[in-house]
């Protein structure tokens, strides 16, 4: 094998290790348990998709439920683990009706969330109390759709200190690389980028429930905001101030701490480049205190 060759899959193989962490959580400290692990389902729609594809790390794939009511996913982590959060993300053939439950022996199963209300492709991020299992059991018993229950990934983690992490991220816009989701992946070598044009741009955090907090941390990447303004929200419509930057600088780590709140979005409007013509957000942490 020549030299270019070794360099070529070193380089690919450095790529992957990264999207994994990237997926994964790892390199801030939460482990994804369930990617790549063993995972039973009671149906399938179609062999092109089975249920591994629920936790193979890749968001374009999914497993897909025969069409009816009652039916199950559940993934074996290979041994115990402590579990705190729980991200599921629907397709749109979403549950109306579903649980998520643990279990030690995969026979007798303890609810730990219940939704009744489910809606067409959620992005749920579930804190339960912090418990020990083995495994994991999506329980869908109603659809929303006339087809099957359909799940992108499932992902299960240790109970978290930051609130943001791996929560659904939207924006005005993105560079095709520099996607939202990246601002709240937990990676600081990655994140999100728009170019800052003539009007404001932001990026808001969508935590999934109301919670309270009282600290905000933004990382900046090299094209960060001189002039943003940061605001938090119950309902994602009626936001109010919690903090403004005339003067902030790329690069670098702003922590923001005020009187705990209660809110369920968070959202940064860039309103003047600090350097460049492009705004990027590396990373966006939530905390208690």
């Amino acid at each position: 094998m020549n030299a270019e060759r070794v360099r070529a899959d070193v380089k690919k193989c450095l790529v992957m290790i990264a999207m994994a962490a990237a997926v994964t959580g790892f390199a801030a400290g939460y482990p994804n348990y369930a990617l790549n692990c063993e995972v039973f389902a009671s149906s399938i729609e179609l062999p092109k998709y089975p249920a591994d594809l629920a936790v193979d790390g890749v968001a374009a794939t999914r497993w897909s439920s025969g069409k009816t009511d009652d039916e199950w996913i559940t993934l074996d982590l290979g041994t115990p683990r402590r579990i705190g959060r729980i991200v599921l993300n629907w397709e749109r053939s979403a549950g109306m009706r579903y649980a998520v439950q643990l279990s030690d022996d995969n026979e007798h199963y303890t609810d730990v969330f219940t939704e009744e209300d489910g809606k067409l492709g959620a992005y749920r991020v579930i804190d339960i109390r912090p418990r020990t299992a083995r495994y994991v059991r999506v329980d869908c018993r109603e659809r929303l759709t006339d087809y099957g229950f359909s799940l992108w990934e499932v992902e299960v983690y240790p109970p978290v200190q930051n609130l943001a992490f791996r929560c659904r991220m939207r924006a005005s816009g993105a560079l095709p690389d520099n996607l939202p989701p990246l601002a709240s992946d937990g990676m600081a070598g990655t994140g999100w980028i728009v170019a800052a044009g003539t009007k404001p741009q932001w990026i808001m955090l969508e935590l999934g429930s109301v919670r309270t907090a009282g600290k905000i941390v933004l990382n900046w990447g090299k094209t960060a905001a001189k002039k943003y303004t940061v605001e938090i929200s119950e309902d994602g419509k009626n936001f109010s101030s919690v903090y403004k930057q005339a003067d902030g600088k790329a690069g670098e780590t702003r922590t923001i701490t005020f009187a705990p709140k209660r809110f369920g979005f968070v959202r940064v409007t860039c309103e003047e480049p600090a350097a460049g013509e492009e705004y990027g957000l590396d990373e966006i942490e939530v905390y208690a205190k």
